[in-house]
């Protein structure tokens, strides 16, 4: 008599490769394995279920999704094997770059977050700045709750991952004599628009939001030093609502160009 093949029920299946009922049963109603039925409806696996089952573990392992394993278990050869592994491989490269772009970015939000140790408050400086590209949407808002939807916009506008929490090169633009801001910039050296290079005024200050505030006192300093500027000034959200729920936490650095003779 020919020897009758080994039966697996679920259970063992489960047991086998560590993994629960649920697992299996989401393999077959994708159509990766297919389970005989016994004459009173249990599911019931055999050893050539097995090989299925060292696919589907392997690959799992490997993060390969489970419409792709499917494909390989319906069509395989030796060559189209190969090409399979070969598209996973640029699957894989493409996400080890994005991780490469995540961890640049978690670097550069714990710099920027540190900077803030270095800097000088209250004081007017100079600082000379090379050409900036930048991203801005032009759209008035009063409160810093409407700047924060703006921000949404403008981070959306780039390609790569933008940061809005601890990023300051997220600014406010606007005009003393208004009360209202013109709109939002990212510097971004994707930025379809360009900041000028040279000389700029500037002075950060901590706390909650004083824009023109501190604007006037770059106006008063230019010209009590016979210093001629431009009429628009960014402030730039350091440190905001988004690093900190601490008001004596935030910082904020106003900046406008100088205009050189």
């Amino acid at each position: 008599m020919p020897e009758k093949k080994k039966q697996f029920t679920i259970g063992e299946i489960s047991k086998l490769y560590n993994i629960g009922s649920d697992s299996i049963r989401y393999y077959e109603e994708k159509g990766l394995i297919i389970p005989k039925r016994s004459e009173s409806g249990y599911r019931i696996y055999y050893e050539n279920d097995i090989w299925c089952m060292n696919v589907i573990e392997e690959m799992r392992k490997l993060d390969i999704p489970v419409e792709r394993i499917k494909t390989y278990l319906e069509d395989s050869s030796r060559v189209s094997s190969i090409g399979f592994f070969m598209e996973e491989l640029e699957h894989v490269e493409e996400k080890i770059a994005k991780l490469e772009e995540i961890r640049l970015t978690i670097e550069e939000t714990i710099r920027d977050l540190k900077s803030v140790n270095k800097m000088e408050f209250e004081k007017v400086e100079v600082i000379e700045y090379p050409e900036r590209s930048y991203f801005a949407i032009y759209n008035d808002f009063k409160n810093e709750e409407e700047m924060d939807l703006l921000m949404k916009k403008v981070a959306d506008m780039s390609h790569h991952i933008v940061r809005i929490i601890g990023n300051n090169r997220m600014a406010a633009i606007f005009e003393i004599d208004t009360d209202k801001y013109e709109g939002v910039l990212l510097l971004s050296d994707e930025g379809d628009r360009k900041v000028p290079a040279g000389k700029y005024l500037t002075i950060s200050y901590k706390g909650s939001w004083k824009s023109r505030e501190y604007a006037q006192r770059l106006i008063d300093y230019a010209n009590a030093n016979k210093i001629k500027i431009d009429t628009r000034f960014i402030d730039r959200a350091w440190i905001d609502i988004h690093a900190t729920s601490l008001f004596e936490e935030r910082v904020s650095r106003v900046e406008v160009r100088i205009i050189e003779e």
